[in-house]
C-alpha cells in the first residue's frame, strides 16, 4: 500500500520531499507532499522470506497483475493440471495490511472520477480544517474503493475464474468498500471464533464488519458462504476444547447464513503418530484433527456439520429487505453498495429486483450515512417510490455526497427530499423499520413468538429450495426452553429433520395463524434441528399427549480401563462410585488423557427392588410396565462418549445433555437378569500435558509469549532429535509431545471422564 506524506510547516531549506508530486498553499502555510511505501509486509511468512517482501499496491492494476503473475504463475508451473481440479480454491484472508491513501496514478484517476484536482485539498491529511474538506474525503474514499474493486478484486476474480479456481474472500478491515468487495468474489467469506459462552444476538455476529460478506454476497446472487470457523483464542483453546465447545458458535453462524466451514485449524502432522498431540499453528486456533483424544468420537460432530451444510446449501436464503450500505447483524436483510443499488428495478407487484434476480419487499436506506446521499442514489430512490416500491429512509436528505457539482447536486437532492418528505407517499416510510414492516404486513420468515430473553438465544433462518421451505432452528442456551415457533408457510406438513442422527419425523399436530405454521416445542440444551415443508397437509384435530417417564439410578460399583500407552494402569480398575479422574491420587489416573472405558452390569430383574430418582423404589416389573422406549442419561461427561449396550453401539454423544436411546439394545424381556452397559469416554489433552510438567523436560523452549495481558505459553524452539528420528525420548515418563506449551506445573486440572449420575429412563 502507498500512503501520502505531508509536511505542515512553511517551506524552508530543511524540508525535502520524497518522490515529490505536489506543493500547495492553504491558510498562509505551504504544504509539500510525497508518497512512499508504508512498508507493510505479508504475514505470516517464513522468517527468511518476510524481510524481502512488501505487500503489493492493491490500487494499481500493474502491481496486482505482477503479484498474480508471480504467485498464480508459479502454482500453474508446479501443479499443472491440478490447478482448478484438486486445487480448487484461492483465499484472501482478512485484510490486515496498512491502509494506503495514494498510488502512482491516483491524481489522474481522481480527476476522471470526480472532475476536479485533489491537490488543493490534501492539507486535510495534515489536519487542516478546510471548507468542503469532508466532501473531499468522501470523494477520496470513493476513488480508493473503486480502485481496489477494479484493480484488485475484479482483476483477481477474472484471473482465477479463467484458471478454474473459486475466489474465497474475507472482504473487511481495509480501505476498500466491503460491500463492493464482497460482491466481487465468487465465495464471500466470513469468520467466527470458538467460544464457550452463550452467543448473544445483540452482539455483532462476527465482530466488526465481517458479517457484510453474507448480506452483500447474497445480493450479488452468491449461494455458497464459507467461514473461517472456530478460530480459537489461545486462552480458550489449549488442547482442552472439544466439539461441545463449538456448537453454540457454529449454530449461530448457520442461522446467519454461513453454509460451508473451513475449520481453523486442522494442522498437518508430519511426525510419527506416537508423538501426540503434536504440531499446532503456534498458539492460535481450535486444535482439530487426527491427534485429538476425541477424534473418533468427533466424527459424529463432523457428520452433524455435514448434514447441516448439505441442507443449508440447498436453494437460497429467504430475505425480505434490501439495505443500502448498512451493517446487518443477523440474517434479516441483504445489502449493497451505491453502485449496485443503482441497478435496482421496481416490479409490478411493488417488489424490487437486483440484476442478480434477488427480489425484496422493502428497501432500507443507510443509517450510517444519515442525511448525506449520493445524487444518483437519491434519483434512484425517487424512481423506486414513483414506481410503487416500498422504501424506508432514516433521515431526510440534506445534501449530496462528494464535491462534484456541489451546488447543483445539493439543490437536486433537496428537491427530491421535498418530493418525498413533504408530499407523503403510501409506501415511503420515515418512522421505524418495524412500523414499515407492520404497514406492509411483512412478518419474518421465522419468528419466536414468546422469546423473553434479551439475548434471544433461540435463532433460525429460512431457505427456499424450489417448492420446499427449509428452516434451521437452534437453541443457543445451555438450558432447556419451551418456545412457540412461527414459520411463514401454511398448508404443508412440518417435518423435523435431526442433523445429529439423520432421523426425520412428520408431525401430526400443528396450528396455523395469519398464513404461518405455529409449533410449540421443548428445545433441549443446545438443541438444533431443521423443519422442512415439502408436501401438502392439514393438522390433526387434537394435540398428542406428552410421554410419561420414570427413572432408575444406576449407582454402585463400576469398573474402568484405560487406553494403552497413556501412563494409566494397564488393569481394569474397580470404582466404588463415579467421580472425575482428576480427583484420583494415582498420577497415572489423575493426569490421564485418552479413552476411558466404563463397564456396568445393569440389573433388570423383574423382582429386585430398584431405586428411582424421585426417592421411591419399585421392582423391575413395575419399572418396565408400559415402557415403549429406554433412554440412558449419563449426567456429567467430560467430554465425548459412545454408549454400547449388550455389545451393540447405541450412538455417540458429543454435547450436553448426554442422553442415548438404548431401547433396541436392551433385553427387557420377561426373566432377563442382566444387561451389560459399556460407556467409552474421551477427555482432552489438558490434564496429561500438565502432568508431564512433573517429569524432567527433554525439549528446548523459546521465550514465553504474552498477548493483551494473557500469558499464552511458549513455543518449541527446535524439533528434538528423538522426534525427527522417532527414537525413545530421554524423559521416558513423559506421554505428550507438542510444539506449543500452554501450561505450567501448577496449572489447574479440569474434570475428566464419566462423572454421572447415570440414570435409565423408561418412557
Amino acid at each position: 500500500g502507498m500512503a501520502a506524506l505531508a509536511g505542515g510547516a512553511t517551506l524552508t531549506n530543511g524540508i525535502k520531499p520524497l518522490l515529490a508530486w505536489g506543493v500547495t498553499t492553504f491558510g498562509g502555510r505551504t504544504y509539500r507532499f510525497g508518497f512512499a511505501a508504508v512498508d507493510s509486509r505479508p504475514s505470516p511468512a517464513p522468517q527468511d522470506v518476510e524481510p524481502k517482501m512488501l505487500e503489493c499496491d492493491k490500487m494499481a492494476a500493474g502491481s496486482v497483475k505482477l503479484h498474480l503473475d508471480t504467485v498464480l504463475g508459479a502454482l500453474k508451473e508446479r501443479l499443472g493440471p491440478l490447478v482448478g481440479t484438486s486445487f480448487r480454491h484461492w483465499l484472501n484472508d482478512s485484510y490486515e495490511a496498512a491502509e494506503g491513501q495514494w498510488t502512482e496514478t491516483f491524481r489522474e484517476d481522481f480527476r476522471k472520477a470526480c472532475g476536479y484536482d485533489p491537490l488543493p485539498y490534501l492539507p486535510v491529511f495534515a489536519g487542516a480544517k478546510m471548507t468542503d474538506g469532508e466532501r473531499f474525503l468522501e470523494d477520496h474514499a470513493r476513488v480508493v474503493a473503486d480502485l481496489h474493486r477494479r484493480h484488485h478484486y475484479d482483476q483477481t476474480q477474472a484471473r482465477l475464474r479463467a484458471a478454474g479456481l473459486d475466489y474465497q474472500l474475507e472482504p473487511y478491515g481495509g480501505p476498500f468498500d466491503p460491500w463492493e468487495a464482497a460482491a466481487a468474489a465468487e465465495c464471500p467469506m466470513v469468520e467466527f471464533w470458538a467460544t464457550r459462552f452463550p452467543w448473544q444476538r445483540d452482539y455483532a455476529q462476527f465482530g466488526g464488519n465481517s458479517h457484510i460478506p453474507l448480506a452483500a454476497g447474497r445480493a450479488a446472487g452468491r449461494r455458497i458462504f464459507p467461514a473461517e470457523a472456530f478460530t480459537g483464542y489461545p486462552t480458550l483453546t489449549r488442547w482442552d476444547e472439544s466439539p461441545r465447545d463449538f456448537k453454540m458458535s457454529g449454530d449461530a453462524a448457520f442461522a446467519c447464513g454461513v453454509n460451508r466451514l473451513s475449520v481453523h485449524h486442522w494442522t498437518h502432522q508430519p511426525f510419527d503418530p506416537k508423538f501426540k498431540p503434536g504440531n499446532s499453528m503456534g498458539f492460535w486456533g481450535a486444535h482439530l484433527g487426527e491427534n485429538q483424544t476425541w477424534y473418533e468420537h468427533g466424527k459424529a460432530w463432523i457428520a452433524y456439520l455435514s448434514r447441516c451444510q448439505a441442507l443449508l446449501q440447498r436453494g437460497e436464503l429467504v430475505v425480505d429487505q434490501l439495505a443500502l450500505r448498512d451493517s446487518p447483524d443477523w440474517a434479516e436483510f441483504d445489502a449493497v453498495a451505491d453502485s449496485d443499488f443503482l441497478g435496482l428495478k421496481a416490479l409490478a407487484n411493488g417488489d424490487v429486483q437486483l440484476p442478480s434476480g434477488r427480489t425484496y419487499r422493502l428497501v432500507r436506506l443507510s443509517r450510517k450515512d444519515g442525511d448525506v446521499v449520493d445524487r444518483a442514489v437519491a434519483r434512484k430512490v425517487r424512481e423506486l417510490v414513483d414506481a410503487g416500491a416500498a422504501v424506508w429512509a432514516p433521515k431526510r436528505f440534506a445534501r449530496a455526497k462528494g464535491l462534484r457539482d456541489k451546488t447543483a447536486a445539493d439543490a437536486e437532492v433537496k428537491r427530491i427530499a421535498a418530493e418525498l418528505w413533504d408530499r407523503p407517499r403510501a409506501r415511503f416510510f420515515t418512522g421505524s423499520v418495524e412500523g414499515a414492516c407492520a404497514a406492509l404486513k411483512l412478518k419474518p420468515g421465522f419468528e419466536v413468538l414468546d422469546e423473553n430473553d434479551v439475548r434471544r438465544p433461540t435463532v433460525g433462518c429460512h431457505r427456499r429450495d424450489g417448492e420446499a421451505d427449509i428452516f434451521f432452528v437452534a437453541n443457543l442456551s445451555s438450558n432447556a426452553v419451551r418456545r412457540t415457533l412461527a414459520f411463514r408457510v401454511a398448508g404443508k406438513v412440518p417435518e423435523i429433520w435431526n442433523p445429529e442422527t439423520g432421523a426425520r419425523q412428520s408431525l401430526a399436530f400443528w396450528r396455523e395463524a395469519e398464513g404461518r405454521t405455529v409449533l410449540v416445542r421443548e428445545l433441549g440444551p443446545n438443541e438444533s434441528f431443521f423443519v422442512v415443508f415439502r408436501r401438502a397437509g392439514t393438522p390433526a384435530a387434537s394435540e398428542p399427549v406428552a410421554a410419561k417417564t420414570r427413572a432408575m439410578v444406576i449407582g454402585g460399583q463400576w469398573t474402568v480401563s484405560f487406553e494403552a500407552g497413556r501412563g494409566a494402569p494397564t488393569w481394569e480398575v474397580p470404582l466404588e462410585r463415579l467421580q472425575s479422574l482428576s480427583e484420583f491420587d494415582l498420577p497415572g489416573i489423575r493426569y490421564f488423557s485418552g479413552l476411558a472405558t466404563y463397564r456396568k452390569i445393569l440389573p433388570f430383574n423383574d423382582y429386585r427392588s430398584i431405586d428411582l430418582d424421585d426417592g421411591t423404589t419399585c421392582d423391575g416389573r413395575a419399572f418396565k410396565k408400559g415402557a415403549k422406549r429406554y433412554l440412558l442419561d449419563l449426567g456429567q461427561v467430560e467430554v465425548t462418549t459412545e454408549v454400547i449396550a449388550n455389545a451393540r453401539s447405541c450412538g455417540t454423544v458429543w454435547h450436553r445433555p448426554y442422553v442415548v436411546d438404548v431401547t433396541d439394545a436392551l433385553d427387557a424381556s420377561e426373566g432377563a437378569l442382566a444387561n451389560e452397559i459399556v460407556i467409552k469416554v474421551a477427555n482432552t489433552w489438558r490434564n496429561r500435558l500438565i502432568g508431564d510438567h512433573h517429569e524432567p523436560d527433554d525439549c528446548i523452549w523459546g521465550v514465553g509469549n504474552e498477548r493483551a495481558g494473557d500469558n499464552v505459553g511458549r513455543p518449541l524452539r527446535r524439533i528434538p532429535e528423538f522426534v525427527l528420528k522417532s527414537t525413545p525420548r530421554p524423559s521416558s515418563n513423559r506421554i505428550c509431545f507438542a510444539t506449543w506449551d500452554y501450561f505450567g506445573l501448577n496449572s489447574p486440572l479440569v474434570p475428566s471422564g464419566l462423572i454421572g449420575p447415570v440414570r435409565l429412563i423408561a418412557q
